[in-house]
């Protein structure tokens, strides 16, 4: 991690590690040479997972 502590936020939403690096993974495939752009990916990745499973808890 460089810029986004993805991490932190993933712990924060109790999202799983296999998910996060699930996500890490298919970042790196995508953007395998922009380090931000790849954080930034599985941020996003990871709000989306997050507010996708939420919805369908209510």
């Amino acid at each position: 991690m460089d810029m986004f502590d993805y991490i932190s936020f993933a712990n924060s939403l109790s999202i799983s590690s296999e998910v996060v690096k699930s996500f890490e993974q298919e970042a790196k495939d995508e953007f395998p040479n922009d380090i931000m752009l790849r954080e930034l990916h599985v941020m996003r990745a990871l709000k989306t997972y997050f507010n996708k499973n939420l919805c369908l808890a209510v």
